[in-house]
């Protein structure tokens, strides 16, 4: 990669998911958000599906927000959807990416330059990458699927 230093969190986030592409990193960035909000109990519902690349995003969000298959607090849905549902069992935040977050890697991402589009979603904002909103705990994670 012509010069570009990944950083560090990315190097992991890389070793854990197999390579460095723009959907693992949204699904970083959204699992972080969601950890913003709930730091210490937290439930995922991810509508990205299991067809890549969008599934990459499952990957992304296990690596940073602490929910994980083995624990049994995420789960996907096949919608191919980017964006996902978090609650801590009272309240819920939808997070959805941005639909010019999803054009421009559409138009620009190639295979020769995908970890570079990549560093420079990493380094973005939060409010330049996702929708949160507000949404019922019930709608995130149904009472039924929760760990007691």
């Amino acid at each position: 990669m012509k010069g570009e230093r990944i950083p560090p969190e990315l190097e992991g986030l890389r070793r854990f998911n197999g390579h460095l592409g723009p959907y693992v990193v949204l699904g970083m960035r959204m699992g972080q958000a969601a950890r913003t909000t709930y730091p210490f109990r937290i439930y995922a519902t991810l509508y990205t599906g299991s067809k890549r690349p969008r599934s990459c995003m499952a990957d992304g969000v296990q690596y940073s927000s602490c929910c994980t298959l083995g624990k049994s607090n995420i789960r996907i849905v096949e919608r191919g959807e980017a964006c996902g549902m978090f609650t801590d069992g009272r309240t819920g935040i939808g997070i959805k990416v941005l639909g010019d977050v999803l054009g421009l890697i559409d138009e620009k991402v190639t295979a020769e330059n995908e970890e570079l589009v990549s560093i420079e979603i990493y380094h973005q904002k939060i409010k330049d990458l996702f929708a949160i909103s507000k949404v019922e705990s019930s709608l995130a994670w149904p009472v039924t699927n929760r760990m007691r």
